[in-house]
C-alpha cells in the first residue's frame, strides 16, 4: 500500500476505536460512495469525525478535499472505510 492509502486506513481505524456505531457510519459512507454522492459522503464523514471528537489530520483532509473537489471517484477513499470497519 502506498502512503496515502495507509494514512486513510489508519485514520479509519482511529475513528473505529472511538465510535460506538462505526458499522453504521461505514454503511452510510459505503452507500454514498456507491451512489457517487459526494455531498452525502462528506456529511457522514464530518459527522463521524465530530461524533468521535477526532480532529482530521492535515494530510488526510488534503486527500479528502482533492477527491471531493476534483469529483474523482469516491472509491479512492475505500481504505478509510476499510479502516473504519477493521478489515
Amino acid at each position: 500500500m502506498n502512503t496515502t492509502v495507509n494514512e486513510l486506513y489508519d485514520f479509519g481505524t482511529v475513528l473505529r476505536r472511538k465510535l460506538l456505531n462505526n458499522n453504521l457510519y461505514a454503511h452510510y459512507l459505503s452507500d454514498a460512495m456507491r451512489r457517487e454522492n459526494h455531498f452525502d459522503f462528506l456529511y457522514y464523514f464530518l459527522t463521524a469525525t465530530v461524533d468521535s471528537q477526532t480532529p482530521i489530520p492535515e494530510h488526510v483532509s488534503a486527500v479528502f478535499l482533492k477527491v471531493l473537489s476534483d469529483k474523482e471517484k469516491l472509491s479512492d477513499l475505500t481504505p478509510f472505510i476499510m479502516g473504519l470497519v477493521g478489515k
